[in-house]
């Protein structure tokens, strides 16, 4: 019977290791929502910003040389913050991508855990039935 504690305990930090796990990939899910959601608002941004930058177009119209290179300057503005936005979008996708990575990882060691757990259950299970 000493055994059979010994394995009780096992069983136990296998729970305790496996419930962690999923704690963590709990967190780690909630970590990527959020990120998904601020890659989604930048798009928008993204878009926004074209569309500001459609109007400001000097179609059909006569400019002073001035008022060309002040629109050549909003132009370049506009541009120059699509550009930093693209450049979030990249940072936040690598993140997502690590996050997933850690992610796999988790999930793999949740499984472990949950499997050994199974495996001092059945082995429980059997010692019951023999004594």
């Amino acid at each position: 019977m000493h055994s059979l504690t010994r394995i009780k305990v096992l069983q136990r930090r296998c729970t305790v290791f496996h419930s962690q796990c999923e704690s963590i990939l709990l967190r780690y899910q909630d970590e990527d929502r959020g990120l998904q959601a601020e890659e989604e608002a930048i798009l928008e941004q993204i878009a926004g910003l074209k569309l500001l930058l459609d109007t400001l177009r000097a179609e059909n119209r006569q400019l002073s040389r001035e008022e060309i290179y002040t629109l050549l300057r909003k132009q370049s503005i506009v541009r120059r913050q699509i550009k930093d936005l693209e450049l979030q979008i990249i940072q936040i996708q690598e993140k997502r991508s690590e996050l997933e990575k850690k992610r796999e990882e988790f999930q793999k060691k949740s499984k472990y855990w949950l499997r050994k757990e199974g495996n001092y259950q059945r082995w429980i299970i059997r010692q019951k039935r023999h004594y």
